[in-house]
Order: structure tokens, then C-alpha cells, then sequence
């Protein structure tokens, strides 16, 4: 049974920001525990975890315009 996805207004479910939305969530953060967390092998990761990646590579596009922005400022 696959479990719904993660939405912008999820707490975070672990790590520096935990609790807080995780639209959030400063995308370099999400990049960052997202190479974290595939430098471990698919079967170590537990379910948040990959649902946290799933949320990752479904919002890339807003996370990168995020990044973008400020580094202009």
C-alpha cells in the first residue's frame, strides 16, 4: 500500500528543522539530506526517509528557482 505524499505543509520528520513545514525548509537543506540519504542503500532507508526523497524530486524545479533567488540577494 503506497502512502500519500509529503505536502508543503507536513512537519519536517526529523533532522535541524523537525516539525516545521516542510515548504519551509531551505531547499539547500532538502538537497543536502537528500545526498545524505541515497548514499545509503534503498533497503536501509526507512519509510520517511523515502518519502522525504519523493517530495525532494517532485518540488526540484521549485527547490532550484528557491536556491536561485537567493543567491542573487
Amino acid at each position: 500500500r503506497k502512502l500519500p505524499m509529503l505536502k508543503d505543509t507536513d512537519p519536517m520528520p526529523f533532522g535541524k528543522y523537525k516539525d516545521q513545514p516542510i515548504g519551509g525548509v531551505p531547499a539547500s537543506y532538502l538537497f543536502w539530506l537528500e545526498d545524505n540519504i541515497k548514499l545509503k542503500k534503498l533497503n536501509k532507508q526507512n519509510l520517511m526517509e523515502k518519502k522525504l526523497v519523493e517530495y525532494i524530486e517532485e518540488n526540484r524545479d521549485a527547490l532550484n528557482i528557491e536556491i536561485k533567488l537567493k543567491n542573487k540577494l
